[in-house]
């Protein structure tokens, strides 16, 4: 049985996926013999799921809403099921999250509450913008709030900054004792691409020595 780290978001959209498969190409590279694999747990908004997808629904709504909109209820026994048989087949598995923390799965579950209930060890992905500090601080007081294991912060860049531009919008040295959590790098704006040297490349500009015990034995 492999590690687990889990990929969470503080909303859609912000680069959760992107991180998932930037560690996982790095790891092919670099770690060849080992496995590893990335797995969506929900998806929801669009009409064919991405590969590695547990969970799939049509509707561009929260999983509870897109559920009943599909006439149907979300499996957490089928998400379980599959997160452990994967994880008993990889040496590293990559879990990526739906939303972010405060978002609900079901009606009586969060994000948190899914991370916490399942004990993942967890990196942050947080879009650069004007709100970038507030969120960080929002999701780190509910991911300490929950006991959830949060090992770092990535900062994602949804468009091109300036270097000043993007010291304003996500200060490191400001942020960093705010928050009291490692924070591994920004990762700067990057077009959609599956090429696993470019997405290797991505990871290995971040701090992943702070990411090490979490990744392999």
């Amino acid at each position: 049985m492999g590690k687990t780290l889990m990929i969470a978001g503080t909303n859609l959209g912000v680069g959760k996926s992107l991180l998932a498969r930037s560690i996982a190409a790095y790891a092919h590279i670099h770690h060849p013999q080992k496995q590893v694999a990335t797995l969506k747990l929900i998806e929801t908004g669009t009409q064919t799921p991405s590969p590695h997808t547990v969970v799939h629904f049509p509707a561009a709504l929260v999983p509870p809403l897109a559920a009943a909109q599909a006439e149907q209820k979300l499996d957490l026994g089928k998400l379980w099921q599959t997160y452990s048989a994967e994880k008993q087949r990889q040496d590293l598995l990559l879990v990526e999250g739906w939303g972010g923390f405060g978002d609900p799965i079901t009606a009586e579950l969060t994000g948190a509450d899914l991370a916490k209930d399942w004990r993942l060890p967890t990196v942050l992905v947080v879009p650069v913008g004007a709100g970038a500090i507030g969120q960080t601080m929002a999701h780190v007081a509910l991911a300490r709030g929950h006991h959830i294991e949060l090992v770092g912060i990535v900062f994602n860049c949804l468009q091109t900054y300036r270097a000043a531009r993007l010291e304003e919008l996500c200060s490191i040295d400001l942020i960093q004792p705010l928050v009291q959590v490692p924070i591994l790098g920004i990762i700067p704006n990057l077009l959609a691409t599956e090429d696993k040297n470019k997405l290797a490349q991505v990871a290995s500009h971040l701090n992943l020595e702070i990411l090490l015990p979490f990744l392999f034995d």
